[in-house]
């Protein structure tokens, strides 16, 4: 499953960048392989903005989702500390 700790972006900057990253084969067709191999493993989407950051993450696993019926898992991961 994938799994990201993240809110979604609002507003324009989420349309403009949904709509880029649909309108990129080479993007579309990784994010199913991805989606693929999530129902199989979990796959962890890594970002270097903080928790309350929104970033573009949240946005791949929306279509992720949405469009290849990936398994999706919206609980927030926090690594153990070392």
């Amino acid at each position: 499953a994938f799994r990201s700790c993240f809110l979604p972006t609002r507003g324009h900057m989420h349309s403009r960048n949904r709509a880029q990253i649909q309108r990129n084969p080479k993007s579309l067709a990784r994010l199913q392989e991805l989606a693929e191999d999530s129902r199989t493993r979990d796959i962890f989407l890594i970002c270097y903005e903080s928790y309350d950051k929104p970033c573009h993450r949240k946005l791949l696993l929306q279509i992720a989702e949405e469009e290849f019926a990936a398994l999706v898992n919206h609980t927030p991961f926090v690594p153990a500390t070392l």
